[in-house]
């Protein structure tokens, strides 16, 4: 089999760091045609490509791509967003690191990561090294959640650490997903977290071939920039 190198993956693909966009430049058959975004979405949630017949995560090619390596440890999507492959949106961090910019558990009812509720008081927690640790309890969410926080700076969490991911983008998924025919969502607007521009996206959905599932076209407002 043919070692996947920055060069054959240059050969087969483009890729704008700022949109985050892995395009085909080459027919690959059925499975993509030149001109396609490499989309198609794997069981957890990651965009996903075949390349010498093996699905590969989108983002650990673009690694390749850009650096001339594959990641040696894992790479973290900073604001949890696990199809937002631009490279500013990317840090090779250990497994331990990515533990510590995880985004809310779907479970969690009190807000805030590492709180919960017992009986009349707040409890907060935190894992370090695979060992919990009790911060205290507390008579108000809001206190705990302050302890919370505290600690996670102590221990080096990511600032993002616990933030929700948008149920908007699950739901554009899993229609992308299901998708018989090419459709377009409505324009959105929202605040880019990395750049602080303003960018207006469209959700384009297609059948056309395994890598042609659904792509999001974004583009900077440029009447709607940051005044830096």
């Amino acid at each position: 089999m043919t070692e996947i190198t920055q060069a054959l993956v240059r050969n087969l693909f483009d890729y704008n760091p700022v949109i985050g966009d892995l395009v085909r430049k080459i027919d690959a058959g059925a499975r993509g045609k030149a001109g396609y975004v490499a989309k198609s979405v794997s069981g957890n949630g990651y965009y996903q490509v075949r390349i010498n017949g093996v699905k590969q995560m989108v983002h650990r090619v673009i690694w390749l791509w850009m650096t001339g390596a594959w990641p040696k440890n894992e790479i973290d999507h900073i604001n949890h967003n696990p199809i937002d492959n631009r490279w500013g949106n990317f840090r090779e961090v250990t497994h331990q690191e990515n533990g510590r910019n995880q985004r809310m558990g779907r479970n969690n009812t009190s807000g805030v990561n590492g709180v919960s509720r017992n009986g009349t008081s707040w409890v907060a927690r935190i894992s370090v090294k695979g060992k919990c640790i009790n911060l205290g309890s507390f008579h108000s969410v809001s206190a705990a959640a302050a302890a919370r926080k505290e600690a996670e700076v102590v221990f080096g969490y990511h600032p993002n650490h616990g933030l929700k991911v948008l149920e908007e983008k699950k739901k554009e998924i899993e229609l992308a997903s299901n998708a018989k025919e090419t459709t377009f969502t409505p324009e959105e607007i929202y605040i880019d977290k990395i750049t602080g521009n303003r960018l207006t996206t469209r959700l384009w959905v297609s059948e056309e071939g395994e890598d042609a599932v659904y792509r999001t076209v974004t583009y900077i407002r440029e009447d709607l920039v940051r005044q830096v």
